[in-house]
């Protein structure tokens, strides 16, 4: 008995499954990612001493306040003063 029927037969039950697997990632869509999806982009400085919409809490020793505004976090000394940006970027925090 020949063993290339065989062969033959072991190669391509490895390589068929392969074969169906690189077709069905080529038939996926790109992944979608948030920060490729928006326009190049562009930055613009202005100042505000109000907000809305906003979230904030205050430490556990009552020092500092955290709070969020367009998408960034700020730390500010409970008894005023600058804020202090946490974060910064295009993706919301």
């Amino acid at each position: 008995m020949s063993k290339r029927p065989l062969i033959l037969a072991l190669t391509l039950s490895l390589l068929v499954p392969q074969a169906w697997a690189a077709k069905a990632d080529a038939d996926k869509p790109p992944e979608w990612k948030v920060e490729s999806s928006l326009a190049v982009e562009k930055t613009i400085r202005f100042s505000t001493s109000e907000g809305t919409w906003m979230n904030l809490d205050v430490s556990a020793d009552g020092k500092t306040i955290v709070f969020d505004m367009l998408g960034d976090l700020y730390l500010l000394p409970i008894k005023g003063g600058k804020a202090r940006n946490l974060t910064s970027g295009r993706a919301f925090d």
